[in-house]
């Protein structure tokens, strides 16, 4: 009754000094937070509501690439309530993208969210998971049976619960696939496989029409190994003898990487780039960032896919001169892409079946590389102009 009573007796000016004190508080203790955090970082300074989101304009490669060059390898932004820690230099992600099976820190790329939760997709799949199976097995007593599923396997390997020698649950051996894992499934494999492997063939054939020399030394390699004017199947055992084809390929991935970065959100409080960082700190590693460090990558504008050809003069000091992790096209660690293997493959048969048999140029050499950069990088239109390839006999 009392606080109703007070309220009655609020009228509109009362009501607009009120939203005015809260929005003056919630100002100062927002940037109270802010100039208090540890670790400053350089980075742009956010804005009570919209962070920094202002400063995005619809390009999500931009965005990073700008905050890049102004602020360095290694600065901070807020976006989304979050903040996030960009990374740009190799050396930084070291113990990031190390493969330690026994290191769990570096695994989570999203935290727990309500709205994926509502989706259906919080903690499933290859881009959200949350490693709960991973949980729901270290809960489980020693010896106890187990599902004989691929990512269980994956799991309890050299370790004391591994399947070779505990016992099976064969109950679920058999069964279907229920809707949820075949959502998943499909989840991963058109955002992680067919968006991947589509646009990055779309850039491929872009920078290599731009080369003569590299598109003529691409196309006799191919001519080699599948000659022209006979029928041929491939072998994943001729596929391999490409070796400039998969230079090229590498080189495409460096210089225009479809994802754009990586992320990794800590469960735990850990040491990252000479920082100590609380749990809750999301860190994103800066792919392009990374593969146009110049300390690793001469020219790094320059599309050149003599830098991974094991028969270039330069390739012994290019290798010598790089840091492990200056390529993360494919990410690395624990989390690494599962699919990088098929991609590859998928890549260059592509080439094959496409440049040993047609003839491909773009219709205008000197127009721009349209692209779309949300979540990846993918390629919006490339006009090209093909036809069979005239073979002498």
């Amino acid at each position: 009754m009392v606080v109703y009573n007070i309220i009655s007796t609020f009228n509109f000016t009362d009501c607009l000094v009120l939203i005015a004190y809260s929005f003056l508080a919630y100002v100062f203790q927002f940037y109270y937070k802010n100039f208090t955090r540890p670790n400053k970082l350089p980075g742009p300074l956010p804005l009570p509501i919209v962070e920094c989101s202002y400063l995005y304009t619809g390009s999500t490669r931009e965005l990073l690439e700008s905050l890049h060059k102004k602020y360095g390898d290694i600065c901070e932004y807020y976006l989304a309530s979050s903040r996030r820690i960009l990374i740009s230099r190799p050396e930084y992600v070291e113990r990031i993208l190390a493969p330690l099976s026994n290191d769990t820190t570096f695994l989570t790329r999203f935290p727990y969210s309500e709205g994926l939760e509502e989706l259906g997709i919080a903690g499933k799949g290859v881009i959200v998971n949350h490693d709960e199976r991973r949980k729901v097995i270290e809960e489980m007593p020693i010896g106890a049976e187990l599902r004989p599923d691929m990512l269980t396997s994956l799991i309890v390997t050299n370790t004391e619960r591994d399947l070779n020698n505990v016992k099976l649950a064969r109950e679920d051996f058999s069964r279907p696939m229920k809707d949820a894992e075949i959502r998943n499934n499909l989840l991963d494999a058109l955002l992680g496989g067919i968006e991947t492997t589509s646009n990055t063939f779309s850039f491929l054939v872009y920078y290599v029409c731009l080369s003569h020399q590299v598109k003529k030394k691409m196309i006799d390699e191919i001519d080699s190994v599948f000659p022209p004017n006979t029928s041929f199947h491939l072998k994943h055992e001729d596929l391999l003898k490409l070796k400039y084809c998969d230079a090229i390929i590498n080189e495409i991935g460096r210089i225009m990487p479809i994802a754009n970065e990586i992320r990794r959100y800590l469960e735990n409080p850990s040491e990252v780039a000479g920082y100590q960082w609380e749990a809750g700190t999301m860190i994103q590693i800066y792919i392009n960032g990374i593969h146009t460090n110049k300390n690793h990558w001469p020219n790094p504008e320059i599309f050149d896919p003599d830098r991974f050809y094991k028969e270039s003069a330069n390739r012994k000091m290019n290798d010598k001169a790089r840091h492990k992790y200056s390529l993360v096209t494919f990410g690395g660690g624990l989390r690494n892409c599962p699919g990088k293997k098929l991609a590859i493959i998928e890549l260059l048969s592509l080439m094959v079946v496409v440049f040993g048999k047609y003839d491909v140029d773009l219709v205008d050499i000197n127009a721009p590389l349209n692209i779309k950069s949300g979540s990846i990088t993918t390629c919006e239109k490339l006009p090209i102009r093909i036809r069979p390839r005239k073979l002498s006999l």
